[in-house]
């Protein structure tokens, strides 16, 4: 697997503008990526979350296309 150059802190939940700049890819490639299943999210109110735990399984999967 090759190095994502993502490095997570120990937050427990990331919104949809922080992973676009974690990835360095538009706020459409993060929610494509919700609306496909490839990327879990919390959706407490109408604003996505997504844990921490929802993006170490992101990355480790390897389904990161920008």
């Amino acid at each position: 697997m090759k190095d994502s150059n993502v490095y997570l802190t120990d937050r427990m939940f990331y919104r949809i503008e922080e992973v676009c700049e974690l990835f360095n890819c538009s706020e459409r490639t993060v929610r494509q990526w919700i609306m496909d299943g490839k990327l879990k999210t919390y959706q407490p109110t109408r604003r996505h979350l997504i844990s921490s735990d929802s993006l170490r399984a992101f990355l480790i999967s390897g389904n990161i296309e920008t």
